[in-house]
């Protein structure tokens, strides 16, 4: 196990728990939940994409403030992420859900009755702050119930199932936007989230029953820079966040060089975006079959292998071939089995390093990681704009270097004694 250079007594000011407690009594979160509440945040981004055009046409938008509503989205996913963490360690897994549930179901109805910009951001916002504890809480019940090398096979097949969700969202985007409107995605979005209400207020079990006052913020700000300053949580934590920034540049990205420059129509570029998904869900099999038998680190390193053969060829792709939707959706296809293999495997990893008695802390900060990273490389794409894919090539590779050196920042970590 990597050293922590958290210390326990820090990891017990976030969670109020000792820094080796166990949680107590209690089942097993269903795996069908668990799917749904963390496919639940990605659905709700992907369903809008490639409904962005037309809502810009139809509302009279900018570039830029259309480029809010996923920018903003990303923003609200990472900051709400550090406060569903600690308010879960110390309320339960449960009760954060509920509100999150009901959180995404306003921003809905508020973005699907949106007439102007700020309205539709603002419904996109809330989304965000809603969908987003299904994205940390997922992973924090696995991790209340089951060991590193266990968590990690548990949350590639969670991740798995739940991809079959998101990489078809798209598609079904792009065919409600051409035959009932723009709108159409918030509302099925509405109905998804009542019915997850119900399911995690009727079905759902409690995880987490170490329940102590939550400390101050002080406390909490102290136990996030103890997890920053840790090697071991920051390499894997930046792996993943490079990651997922990659994916966020490419949905913020893709769209625009596909419908717009390529000419092609929303429902293709859904079609197209399934293939590149099968890419990510496949190295999700991989790690689902083979992480409890080889171990984390090692599909680590065969991730940032995979990883540099796809980024590798994209850039091939982009310079030698014509620009047209396989030239960017093949190479990301490679990009996408990568990080299926790598954000799995350095997500449990980082929590890990938390402790456990700080899992929920961990994981909020690695999903503000994520989530932020995706952000700031989804505003990157909308500044670099121009007439050829170029821009969002560049950006693709720039956060596969930067998952490339976080991973070896996290295989030194792991190797250090102590």
């Amino acid at each position: 196990m990597p050293r922590s250079d958290t210390p326990p007594e820090l990891r017990a000011a976030t969670t109020g728990a000792p820094a080796g407690a166990r949680p107590g009594p209690g089942g097993d979160a269903p795996l069908w939940i668990l799917v749904v509440i963390t496919a639940i945040g990605p659905v709700a981004l992907n369903l809008f994409v490639p409904s962005m055009p037309a809502a810009q046409r139809g509302l009279g938008l900018s570039d830029a403030a259309i480029q809010l509503t996923l920018t903003l989205y990303l923003v609200a996913l990472a900051g709400a992420q550090l406060i569903y963490g600690p308010v879960s360690d110390r309320f339960g897994r449960k009760p954060p859900l509920i509100f999150g549930m009901l959180c995404l179901a306003l921003g809905s109805v508020v973005a699907g009755f949106a007439e102007d910009a700020v309205q539709l951001v603002s419904g996109r916002v809330l989304q965000a702050i809603g969908g987003c504890s299904g994205l940390v809480l997922g992973r924090a019940m696995i991790r209340d119930r089951h060991d590193p090398s266990e968590a990690a096979s548990r949350i590639a097949t969670v991740t798995l199932a739940m991809m079959l969700a998101p990489m078809l969202t798209p598609a079904v985007g792009g065919y409600a936007d051409q035959w009932l409107g723009w709108r159409a995605g918030f509302w099925v979005i509405t109905s998804i989230a009542a019915a997850i209400f119900l399911a995690v207020t009727l079905r759902l079990p409690e995880t987490h029953h170490d329940r102590r006052p939550m400390p101050g913020l002080a406390p909490m700000l102290r136990a996030y820079r103890g997890l920053l300053a840790d090697r071991g949580f920051l390499g894997h934590a930046g792996a993943a966040g490079f990651g997922t920034a990659a994916f966020f540049a490419f949905v913020a990205g893709a769209p625009y060089v596909i419908i717009e420059l390529m000419g092609r129509t929303p429902a293709e570029f859904g079609l197209w975006y399934i293939v590149a998904s099968g890419g990510y869900m496949i190295g999700n099999i991989i790690t689902a079959r083979l992480a409890s038998r080889v171990g984390p680190m090692r599909m680590l390193a065969a991730g940032a292998i995979a990883a540099v053969a796809g980024y590798g060829s994209l850039i091939l792709a982009a310079g030698l071939l014509p620009m047209a939707p396989m030239t960017i959706f093949l190479p990301m296809t490679g990009i996408a089995l990568a990080n299926g293999i790598i954000l799995p495997n350095a997500t449990a990893r980082a929590l890990v390093a938390g402790g456990t008695g700080n899992v929920g802390a961990a994981a909020g900060l690695a999903g503000f990681l994520q989530m932020g990273g995706g952000a700031v490389a989804s505003q990157v794409i909308g500044w670099t704009r121009g007439d050829d894919a170029w821009p969002l090539v560049f950006v693709l590779v720039g956060c596969g270097v930067g998952t490339l050196l976080c991973t070896r920042i996290a295989w030194g970590a792991e190797r250090r004694p102590g």
